[in-house]
């Protein structure tokens, strides 16, 4: 006498006699690294992070967005107030040589002051 079982698949085992549970989340993804969880109903549900949401944490929530924003807005901001503080910094070394340069044309292009002559007149 043999004896054979037959799982019935919606029970939720398999194997040659019934003893291995069926792994519903094998197959199953979440997005954004949630975690797959097999219900008592042999139904897969998702547990998402905490800035994302839906049924297969595919959707990002409104608080990640607004982060996302922020840090998109902060960046720029960054970036204007360094690149103003780079260009002022260039320009003030760029109005000191050109000043250093027109002194010393300046120089060059003076005359030079005439010599102090002094006569001796002899007296009788």
């Amino acid at each position: 006498m043999t004896f054979e079982c037959d799982c019935d698949q919606t029970g939720g085992y398999e194997g040659r006699y019934c003893e291995s549970m069926i792994d519903l989340c094998k197959n199953e993804t979440c997005s954004k690294n949630g975690i797959c969880k097999q219900n008592a109903n042999m139904t897969t549900s998702c547990d998402c992070f905490k800035m994302f949401k839906g049924e297969k944490c595919e959707l990002t929530t409104e608080e990640k967005k607004i982060i996302e924003n922020t840090i998109s807005a902060s960046t720029a901001t960054a970036i204007i107030i360094l690149s103003t503080l780079f260009g002022s910094f260039i320009l003030s070394d760029m109005i000191t040589l050109w000043n250093n340069n027109f002194n010393i044309k300046i120089k060059k292009i003076k005359k030079p002051k005439k010599p102090i002559r002094i006569k001796f007149i002899y007296i009788n």
